[in-house]
């Protein structure tokens, strides 16, 4: 896998030569050598949240075709925002105890950095919280 850092990004709707509709997601990288290059492959509504200087994981492949080599990326899985969710509260329970009967330990920010692989930078003001994210 690869981290790949968007240039430029397109996804376009498609119809094959069958008939059947899908999604070619093209994406205008650098590689190692510092070189711009394009990759592409089947775009979906993950591919189509991604925006310029976003970096995402790929699965990168050369392919020739026709005595040119192009590069391409796997099938990118969906992602429900839900399922995220999901797992962040998954976590979060795990780190506070939640469902044991013993009294745990309070979490720290260090903690939930730890467990999240990220940092904490700050708080998100309560009238910036969009409103189906309010209790």
């Amino acid at each position: 896998m690869a981290h790949i850092t968007i240039q430029v990004i397109k996804n376009e709707d498609k119809v094959s030569a069958g008939g059947k509709q899908y999604t070619r997601c093209s994406i205008k990288t650098t590689d190692t050598k510092g070189n711009e290059t394009w990759i592409s492959g089947f775009g979906n509504a993950t591919t189509k949240s991604w925006v310029k200087g976003q970096t995402v994981e790929l699965d990168v492949y050369a392919e020739d075709y026709n005595g040119k080599t192009y590069y391409k990326f796997k099938d990118v899985a969906e992602r429900s925002v839900f399922a995220e969710l999901d797992k962040i509260n998954a976590k979060l329970d795990q780190l506070m105890g939640v469902g044991k009967s013993a009294k745990q330990p309070e979490v720290t920010v260090e903690d939930c950095e730890k467990a999240f692989g990220g940092k904490v930078v700050g708080e998100v003001p309560a009238d910036n919280i969009p409103d189906f994210l309010q209790p």
